[in-house]
């Protein structure tokens, strides 16, 4: 315990981790599905969209193979393009001198029979000049006669980025500030190592303490969880009519436990008791399972319960207690505490 105690300390010493900002697409869970980054991309790279790029990105895109388009012409961007044995490419672009065709892999492993998409391709341009795209977090190597050519999205990105940096365009827009953010999304996805040097030596010489502290936490958790089982059962059926609902929670990152009760107030409404368990000992806190809060809060005052309003990071009202109960407290005292709140909330 010395050893772990002394690493804590030494952990305590660390500077903060840098933290990376969150995009919009990862608050929305959608940062890695291949078709909505598809999706993204086909209406950056149709010319005529009101994102007001032009055909910026598809330039970007050509600069990766030498060529310097030049010219505002047109860019039609078609998604799932069938082919023979009724095969998708994800995007065809389209101008009265190209046809591209890409493929765009995020983390499925690449099983596509890119000869068939080329063949497809190349009757699709009927003499335009043809190329062949497989986009990914990284460029991989693909067999010569494949006849497509790797790309990663940091190339696609940079390449962009110079190009709007060298013709001045303007950040105002909402459609530049969506492509920045899907850009940012797609890089967190390919960066690998994101841990400071000096974190990461931390946690390679003090491996065995973090594994023995992890071992001691859930030993920790397990008990915490018997503490509330154990409290389930002394509560008397008759103490919890069949209006209420039990249930346990536990969160991820943080050391307490929750044994819960939802006490139906009516057709339209229904309120939560959370009894926490924690290092300091046993907390109490109600919420609106169903319907609004403000119900619920009358509901609590009406019965002269009084409570500690929450509001983040979750509104909750926290009972105030007028006596401790801690950690090891007797189960039996701590099942009156409950049962005596419990009445008091039925309807």
């Amino acid at each position: 315990m010395q050893e772990i105690s002394a690493m804590l300390q030494a952990f305590a010493k660390l500077p903060p981790q840098p933290k990376a900002s969150t995009t919009f697409l990862e608050i929305a869970g959608y940062p890695h599905l291949e078709n909505v980054a598809s999706n993204i991309l086909a209406f950056y790279l149709q010319s005529t969209n009101q994102h007001n790029f032009g055909n910026l990105l598809f330039r970007a895109l050509m600069q990766l193979v030498d060529c310097d388009v030049q010219g505002e012409y047109a860019v039609t961007a078609r998604r799932e393009d069938v082919t023979s044995g009724n095969k998708r490419i994800d995007l065809v672009l389209e101008t009265p001198e190209f046809v591209i065709g890409i493929e765009n892999k995020i983390y499925h492993q690449l099983n596509n029979d890119l000869g068939i998409y080329h063949n497809h391709l190349k009757t699709l341009a009927n003499g335009r000049t043809l190329y062949a795209f497989v986009l990914g977090l990284y460029s991989v190597k693909l067999p010569t006669e494949s006849y497509f050519k790797s790309i990663s999205y940091q190339q696609l990105f940079t390449s962009f980025e110079n190009l709007w940096q060298t013709e001045n365009h303007a950040n105002s827009d909402k459609y530049t500030g969506f492509f920045h953010d899907f850009s940012e999304t797609i890089l967190h996805l390919s960066r690998g190592t994101t841990m400071s040097a000096e974190r990461l030596a931390f946690f390679q010489s003090n491996q065995q303490q973090i594994q023995e502290l992890l071992n001691e936490t859930k030993v920790l958790r397990n008990e915490m969880r018997t503490k509330l089982t154990q409290l389930a059962a002394l509560i008397q059926p008759e103490d919890t009519p069949k209006k209420l609902k039990q249930g346990y929670w536990s969160p991820d990152n943080e050391l307490f436990e929750i044994l819960h009760y939802e006490i139906v107030l009516n057709d339209q409404a229904s309120l939560q008791i959370d009894i926490m368990l924690n290092l300091q000992g046993w907390q109490m806190q109600f919420f609106n399972r169903r319907g609004d809060k403000a119900s619920t809060q009358t509901w609590i005052d009406q019965r002269n319960i009084v409570y500690e309003l929450h509001s983040k990071p979750l509104w909750r009202l926290r009972l105030a207690q007028t006596e401790n109960l801690p950690y090891n407290a007797d189960l039996g005292l701590v099942a009156e505490w409950v049962v005596g709140i419990i009445q008091r909330l039925l309807p």
